[in-house]
């Protein structure tokens, strides 16, 4: 699946579909995207998306990230694209 993003307009291309996103998940999404296979720590994600220091935030990053892979995962179960990387955080791969 080739996915492409636009962060003004909050719109995530899946082989072409457009498919809205919030304003968290467009940023965890952009903040992935921009490191392709390395694992960025909940706790960064926090920080670069929502702009405040990461008290209770994996809770909250993993809410974020089950809608955004309802969204483009084909099989949200069995993620090709946002991975978690168990105790360390969430990897984006193309």
């Amino acid at each position: 699946m080739n996915l492409r993003l636009n962060q003004q307009d909050r719109i995530v291309y899946a082989d072409g579909e457009a498919l809205h996103l919030t304003k968290s998940e467009c940023g965890i999404l952009s903040v992935l995207m921009a490191h392709p296979d390395c694992v960025v720590s909940s706790e960064q994600i926090y920080r670069e998306v929502f702009a405040q220091e990461p008290y209770a935030c994996r809770g909250t990053i993993y809410v974020h990230v089950r809608h955004l892979r309802a969204k483009i995962e084909q099989d949200p179960d069995c993620p090709q694209h946002i991975l978690m990387a168990w105790g360390k955080g969430y990897l984006y791969h193309p």
